[in-house]
C-alpha cells in the first residue's frame, strides 16, 4: 500500500508540475485572445479548462498505477523509473534511454516486446484517459453550470 500512496504522490507532483504549467499558458492565452469578449466568459472557460485538468490528473494518476502493476516490469524495466506513464507523450526511446546516476546503464524491452507494441499499450491506456477526462468535464459542467455561472 505504501507503494502505490508514493507512485501516487511521485505521479501528483511530477505531472501536477506539468499540467499547472500547461494551465497557467492556455489560461494566459485565453485572456490574451480577442475571442470571448466578456471577462465572465474567459473566466468560465478558464475554470473548465481546469476542471478537465484535475480530471486528467487523477485518471493519469490511476492509469499510471495500473501501468505500473501491468506493464513496468513485465514488457520493459527502464534505468530511472519514475513515472513512465504520461498521457501526453507517447512511450518511446526516451524511456528506454533515461539514466538517473550511470549513463551506461539504460532499459531495455523484455522478451519479444517491439517499441510500437508498447506504443500501442500506450494508447490503449492514454486514450480512455483523455476521453473520460472529456466525458467527466462535459457532465461536471452540465451539472453545475448554474452555480458556475455567477
Amino acid at each position: 500500500m505504501k507503494f502505490l500512496f508514493c507512485e501516487v504522490y511521485l505521479y501528483f507532483v511530477l505531472v501536477g508540475i506539468f499540467q499547472i504549467m500547461f494551465f497557467m499558458l492556455f489560461s494566459l492565452l485565453l485572456i490574451l485572445s480577442n475571442r470571448i469578449k466578456k471577462i465572465s466568459g474567459i473566466t468560465l472557460s478558464i475554470i473548465r479548462v481546469g476542471i478537465f485538468n484535475l480530471f486528467l490528473l487523477g485518471l493519469g494518476a490511476l492509469a499510471h498505477i495500473i501501468w505500473t502493476i501491468s506493464i513496468y516490469g513485465k514488457y520493459y524495466k527502464s534505468q530511472d523509473y519514475a513515472v513512465d506513464f504520461y498521457p501526453f507523450f507517447p512511450f518511446g526511446q526516451w524511456v528506454l534511454d533515461r539514466y538517473f546516476s550511470n549513463p551506461s546503464i539504460t532499459g531495455e524491452l523484455l522478451g519479444e516486446t517491439t517499441l510500437f507494441e508498447m506504443q500501442l499499450i500506450w494508447l490503449l491506456f492514454a486514450l480512455p484517459v483523455w476521453l473520460l477526462s472529456w466525458k467527466f468535464t462535459v457532465f461536471f459542467v452540465k451539472k453545475y453550470k448554474y452555480r458556475m455561472s455567477r
